[in-house]
């Protein structure tokens, strides 16, 4: 189970068809095409990255409120991210 506050966070470049990178795994000397920014999470129980895609919309969501709550503490300017835009793909 993922604690909200007591998780780990991080972002890579990626490929947002293989956020996982198995296709570099499988097939040697395949380039990395980055299209995007992709974030992951774990917790000491999670035995690994969890991709962000992978969560459930609530987690999600609850990861992007910690994301912008800590942007906002260290007093970041720029827009507000929206969770529920992150979590859906820009839609909604």
């Amino acid at each position: 189970m993922l604690s909200r506050t007591a998780c780990e966070l991080g972002k890579w470049p990626a490929d947002d068809c293989d956020p996982y990178g198995i296709r570099e795994m499988i097939e040697p000397g395949y380039e990395l095409i980055q299209i995007g920014t992709n974030r992951f999470v774990r917790s000491p129980d999670s035995r690994g990255w969890i991709y962000e895609g992978d969560l459930p919309i609530a987690r999600g969501r609850a990861m992007y409120d910690r994301i912008e709550r800590e942007r906002r503490r260290r007093g970041c300017g720029g827009s507000r991210l929206s969770s529920k835009s992150a979590m859906t793909g820009g839609v909604g």
